[in-house]
């Protein structure tokens, strides 16, 4: 996009020059005015890649603007000026070369002269756009590899001269709070644009992103304001991670940095902590920030809570009594904590159940909370809601049957469709389910998951028409819904050992395609 910005107080002027833009390929942004006055305030609020000025105007000729924006240097790149100016005027508009104009154009415009000039002012703001945009590519890239230095405990005297004076080590000092994120698998390196897009949408406006390898990922954050909860922000990340990219990440929070010289060994630390995800693997947030603080219970409690509604959500009914028993151990050993606010965690893990459970009736749920906030001890409020989730359990119990025949109408849909585009989104539509519900109950009933159900049944319907038709393979690869015939064939070699040609040259007397099939 050129912005551009025409001066002329000839109105019909101003709409030829608009005209002659519009024939040139490329896209301008076009803005007029009729004198110099009216475009140097313009240019006072508003960045131009290049003027298109008259020298003759009222109020403030061509070479007066010129000279005060020469004064300003003002814009976010450097601004190109053309002028536009008649015979008799060409002396005068000359006085304006130590200004910097970058051409002159006679009046009348001369339609293959004006393009002609264009064409060159356009190569020079395209010249120094890349300029630009390499210098600022090269200087992230050095300051991105002084940030890896620094957390592998390279000195600061040694940061500066590497540096060369390019890059502003103390900035490093800014760095307040940083988060760790891993994986058990390759990820990193494979989600990239994706992840720090995914990023962007959460995180507050300045931030460091560096991906460490593969599996590791480190977060770097500046003084923020105080009120910014750094537990609940790694919470949101995990959560978003796995709802866009369906995988299980562990994030380590580290306390307050004093300087960029902790770095290092912050990091190292923060490597420690996650270690931990070995022996408690439901624990997804480990925090350096002192868990004293009845505020950060408040917070483990909340997500705990979290935990039990999604689980609810899938019917998990052993994952609600794992994160349930969690949250008793907790209470079991603490020696101090508000029975009130203990009796109200528990009251509503009363509602979760209430809400996620068809069978539980309003009355139960009533009497249920009465017990609660009348019980003088620890364990009766545990016990209460104990009982209730043994009632959630025999509704699920109740509600097998149904599970069975949704997944057989999920399967009668892919039997019917199998040729058209299908993702769980769309088959938890055809059972009024979510579709990380409808993936967990599926994989349960059947033994696979419905991508893999899918290509199975594709891979079937493949080799009977290989085997009975004399379709052309394209038309074999559209009907059991690959598009694309060679994704179709790799999908189906990988799927039988043979390529589809080979597979119907040989009759279908293959040893791997019957020991696939049988």
């Amino acid at each position: 996009m050129y912005r551009i910005l025409i001066v002329d107080d000839e109105k019909i002027e101003r709409n030829g020059i608009a005209f002659l833009l519009r024939q040139m390929k490329g896209e301008f942004e076009v803005s007029e005015a009729a004198n110099g006055r009216q475009a140097l305030d313009y240019l006072q609020k508003e960045d131009v890649d290049i003027l298109l000025t008259d020298i003759r105007m009222p109020f403030m000729d061509g070479i007066e603007l010129i000279s005060k924006i020469s004064e300003q240097k003002g814009g976010k790149s450097p601004l190109k000026i053309m002028i536009f100016s008649g015979y008799n005027e060409f002396d005068y508009a000359k006085s304006a070369v130590h200004y910097g104009v970058s051409e002159y154009i006679l009046k009348p415009v001369d339609p293959e002269e004006f393009q002609a000039s264009m064409k060159r002012v356009l190569r020079e703001i395209d010249a120094i756009r890349a300029d630009s945009l390499l210098k600022e590519r090269s200087l992230s890239f050095m300051k991105e590899h002084l940030l890896y230095e620094l957390l592998n405990g390279v000195t600061e005297e040694e940061l500066v001269r590497m540096s060369s004076g390019l890059v502003d080590i103390q900035a490093f000092h800014a760095y307040r709070r940083m988060m760790l994120l891993e994986m058990n698998e390759e990820f990193f390196g494979v989600a990239g644009d994706a992840f720090e897009k995914e990023l962007k949408s959460i995180l507050p406006d300045t931030y460091q992103y560096l991906n460490l390898n593969l599996t590791q990922s480190v977060l770097l954050f500046p003084e923020q304001n105080h009120l910014i909860d750094w537990r609940s922000l790694a919470q949101q990340i995990y959560e978003k991670i796995k709802e866009v990219f369906g995988k299980e990440c562990y994030i380590g929070v580290s306390g307050e940095i004093k300087d960029g010289t902790q770095i290092s060994s912050v990091l190292d630390e923060l490597e420690r902590m996650v270690e931990y995800k070995f022996c408690q693997p439901e624990t997804h947030i480990y925090s350096q920030i002192n868990r004293q603080n009845p505020l950060m219970s408040a917070e483990e409690d909340d997500a705990m809570l979290k935990w039990i509604r999604q689980d609810l959500e899938n019917k998990n009914i052993r994952a609600v009594r794992e994160h349930f028993q969690k949250l008793c151990q907790k209470y079991r050993s603490l020696s101090q904590f508000s029975q009130i606010y203990m009796k109200f965690l528990f009251s509503n893990i009363l509602k979760l159940l209430y809400d996620h459970t068809q069978g539980i009736t309003e009355k139960e749920l009533n009497e249920s909370m009465e017990a609660l906030y009348r019980a003088t001890d620890l364990y009766k409020p545990m016990e209460i809601a104990e009982a209730m989730i043994e009632r959630t359990a025999e509704e699920f119990a109740k509600s097998s049957g149904t599970v069975r025949r949704e997944m057989e109408t999920v399967k009668r849909y892919i039997h019917n469709h199998y040729s058209e585009d299908l993702s769980v989104d769309l088959m938890a539509e055809q059972v009024y389910m979510a579709p990380s519900y409808l993936s967990a109950l599926f994989k349960k009933e059947t033994g696979e998951n419905i991508s893999k159900y899918i290509k199975n049944y594709r891979m079937k319907k493949a080799k009977e028409l290989l085997e009975d038709t004399h379709e052309k393979i394209v038309n074999v690869s559209v009907a059991v819904g690959y598009p694309n015939v060679s994704y179709f064939c790799q999908s189906f070699r990988e799927y039988f050992g043979v390529s589809p040609q080979k597979f119907r040259s040989k009759g279908g007397k293959n040893e791997a395609v019957l020991e696939r099939t049988e």
